[in-house]
């Protein structure tokens, strides 16, 4: 079924991903647009493993680092996207703010 799934500028959890920071058991994606402002992120994708004999079920892969940008990824098989803060929060400098992260994930 068309459409999309949100994650509505969500502050980046320090040290791993939350359920607030996580898109999982999605069907299978067209392509997800990241939005990331204020500081740098991991992020991760779960790819569809076929020998599971369904969709939803897949693995993670290895975490990425991403600057404050935007940016979309194409990838076949992707039905999850997680993500964290590259710097906890307590170790941002005066004045500096933690990573905000928008997320849409794209079913064709």
């Amino acid at each position: 079924m068309p459409g999309s799934y949100w994650i509505n500028n969500v502050t980046a959890p320090d040290n791993s991903p939350t359920l607030a920071s996580t898109l999982d058991g999605l069907p299978v994606l067209d392509h997800i647009v990241f939005n990331v402002a204020n500081a740098a992120i991991y992020w991760s994708i779960k790819l569809a493993d076929d020998k599971l004999g369904h969709d939803k079920f897949g693995v993670w892969q290895p975490y990425l680092f991403a600057l404050p940008q935007s940016f979309t990824l194409y990838r076949t098989g992707v039905v999850g996207v997680r993500f964290y803060a590259a710097i906890p929060v307590a170790s941002l400098p005066s004045g500096a703010s933690q990573a905000q992260v928008t997320v849409e994930a794209i079913v064709p």
